[in-house]
């Protein structure tokens, strides 16, 4: 992948390279995944006729997290980390030997729901158990999606942890 999109900018320069390499890695699965069984209709992409791109299923969930905020609520990552990772679909990102990033969050596909609709339960869970008016936020959430062309999509999911 080649470059980020300026929403995600301000992120910090680990993040930005693990989801850089996550880009990679979604790409390469999915390159050996439509070798495979290219004559399948139900596969991980959309082909769009015009452009010849490819949109995966695959999405990145990612949090700024704002250390002030955490602290003046006095909650913990971990626990905000484990409630997201205890979604069916969500994968260790990085990987298996290195420490997971407490930041970055992989959902893949599974039979009979799609990430999107995973990463939409989990906003859901998210607002109820953290949302509060007149409080620091906890950070900032992020979609991210990959393209096959070697670009990201990414938006930004307001009113997650405060409004």
């Amino acid at each position: 992948m080649q470059k980020l999109p300026a929403i995600l900018e301000s992120l910090e320069g680990d993040t930005k390279n693990y989801i850089m390499e996550w880009g990679d890695m979604v790409r390469s699965k999915h390159s050996s995944d439509n070798d495979s069984d290219s004559d399948e209709e139900d596969n991980y992409s959309d082909s769009d006729d015009d452009d010849n791109v490819t949109y995966y299923g695959d999405l990145l969930l990612v949090i700024e997290w704002n250390e002030t905020g955490l602290i003046q609520r006095n909650i913990q990552k971990n626990m905000i980390s484990n409630y997201i990772r205890s979604f069916q679909g969500c994968i260790p990102f990085p990987n298996a030997d290195r420490p997971q990033s407490d930041s970055l969050f992989y959902f893949v596909r599974r039979p009979g729901i799609s990430a999107q609709q995973v990463i939409s339960n989990i906003i859901y869970g998210l607002q109820r158990l953290y949302l509060q008016r007149n409080v620091p936020s906890l950070g900032r959430v992020y979609i991210v999606t990959a393209e096959e062309k070697n670009t990201f999509e990414a938006y930004e999911y307001y009113g997650v942890f405060a409004l």
